[in-house]
């Protein structure tokens, strides 16, 4: 007779669990490659903020200098609206433009007269001579002094 065989039954090993050492390992390694990525875009993110934060400075500081110049520039046509209101921006404006004067006040011309011109080292000074008050505006008698019409 043939020997009888044995069956055998096979060895099961029970599921074996990482350790705990190696998941320690593990997952430290997770938290640190994660926190480094995290610091990478943080730098990434606040460098541009960084720039952009540079941008505004420079235009605050462009924005400030034209508001000065604007407020000087505000002062000073204060100060001439209120000289041209005054009294006597009124009579300067009253003279020269209106042929105004004030009363027992005589308005004088002067016209150059062109003597003969002479060879002599010496020429004789222009002669000037006093007109009486006319019509004719103060723009039109110098007018006609410098340009001769």
């Amino acid at each position: 007779m043939a020997p009888k065989r044995q069956l055998r039954m096979p060895k099961i090993r029970p599921p074996t669990l990482p350790r705990p050492e190696r998941i320690q390992r593990s997952s430290l390694q997770l938290i640190t490659w994660g926190l480094a990525a995290f610091a990478i875009y943080l730098m990434v993110l606040f460098s541009g903020m960084v720039v952009q934060e540079y941008r505004m400075q420079q235009q605050i500081a462009l924005r400030a200098s034209e508001n000065a110049q604007r407020e000087q520039e505000q002062r000073n046509l204060q100060d001439r609206l209120a000289y041209v209101r005054s009294d006597a921006a009124i009579e300067v404006l009253a003279r020269d433009r209106l042929d105004m004067a004030r009363p027992n006040e005589t308005v004088l011309q002067l016209n150059i007269v062109d003597p003969a011109p002479t060879t002599g080292p010496n020429p004789p000074a222009p002669v000037v001579a006093v007109v009486p008050h006319e019509s004719v505006p103060n723009w039109r008698r110098w007018w006609n002094i410098l340009f001769g019409s």
